[in-house]
């Protein structure tokens, strides 16, 4: 590799926002802490004029979640969001797929 490449991949490796340096983890699980109720309610109230800081302080979360959301449900609409939990699937139903995908893997061996 030349040493020019090298120096670029350097800088591109170590040049990091500062807010990427550490975790915020009152944000990591967005999805999750979220209903679909409220989700509707933030974006509702974003078309009302209420702003992304002060939306984020509601509801404990980043503001750059906010814009994704308000932004996924623009293009798609309230569809995009989910009415219920994650599917259950039992552990009998588990083994058969892993079986499934441990034939094929034989049989293309």
């Amino acid at each position: 590799m030349s040493p020019k490449r090298k120096k670029t991949l350097k800088n591109n490796f170590y040049e990091l926002h500062p807010k990427s340096w550490t975790q915020d983890w009152r944000c990591s699980f967005f999805m999750s802490k979220l209903t679909r109720e409220d989700k509707i309610e933030i974006y509702e109230r974003r078309k009302n004029g209420e702003t992304i800081s002060s939306l984020a302080k509601s509801f404990n979360i980043h503001e750059s979640k906010i814009k994704y959301l308000i932004v996924l449900i623009k293009k798609h609409g309230y569809d995009i969001l989910r009415n219920g939990k994650n599917r259950y699937y039992s552990r009998e139903f588990k083994l058969q797929i892993i079986n499934r995908v441990l034939v094929l893997l034989l049989i293309l061996a």
